[in-house]
């Protein structure tokens, strides 16, 4: 999977920007890249059980840099609150 195509793969479920759709879909911008990568080797490795569906076929498919590339791209995107989430007047 190229660089750029892993980016688009996550936010195809977890929304433009990264923003997640919480609870179901947690959200990737701002996290530290560090853990965002250390989760999708959790998932290739078979210990992150959680919503393996979806993960499990998608993680299967990733390189080191398919998993770098897309964790450092959401560390710096600045979280926005998901359309779900109402601001308070």
């Amino acid at each position: 999977m190229r660089r750029s195509g892993a980016r688009l793969a996550c936010a195809n479920c977890h929304g433009p920007g990264g923003r997640g759709e919480p609870p179901a879909i947690p959200y990737l911008a701002g996290q530290y890249a560090h853990y965002t990568a250390s989760q999708l080797r959790m998932w290739q490795q078979g210990s992150r059980k959680t919503n393996l569906g979806a993960m499990g076929d998608i993680v299967k498919k990733l390189d080191d840099g398919d998993i770098d590339a897309p964790a450092a791209y959401f560390q710096q995107v600045i979280a926005t609150p998901p359309k779900s989430v109402k601001a308070k007047e």
